[in-house]
């Protein structure tokens, strides 16, 4: 998505749509910040790893819409041989993106996901 297409959303509907395409949280605020002072920005940034917050929220409902439509859009290719890889690979990378993110988390290792 071009920094241009957020011009039209509304911030908490740009959030939404980071969540849709998993975008990493900490580059949210940067997308944003046409829209966002800094102190706007720095207070995003902390309310995304907030589970409490409102953006947490609409980051969470975004990513498992997201999810859900990938999910829809692969089930009705599953006919297609070509299709069963790409899921098998998207699925083998959502585990890697997983263990690095966990690797990085806990021990500082991995990449930053």
């Amino acid at each position: 998505m071009a920094k241009k297409d957020f011009k039209h959303l509304t911030v908490e509907q740009a959030i939404v749509r980071c969540g849709e395409l998993l975008i990493e949280k900490a580059n949210i605020p940067l997308l944003l910040a046409d829209k966002l002072n800094r102190k706007e920005q720095i207070a995003l940034a902390r309310n995304l790893s907030s589970p409490n917050s409102e953006e947490y929220m609409l980051y969470a409902k975004g990513a498992a819409n997201g999810e859900l439509d990938t999910a829809i859009k692969l089930s009705n290719l599953v006919g297609n041989p070509k299709a069963k890889d790409a899921f098998k690979n998207l699925n083998e990378e959502r585990r890697r993106q997983a263990i690095n993110k966990k690797l990085h988390e806990n021990f500082g290792l991995g990449e930053d996901i």
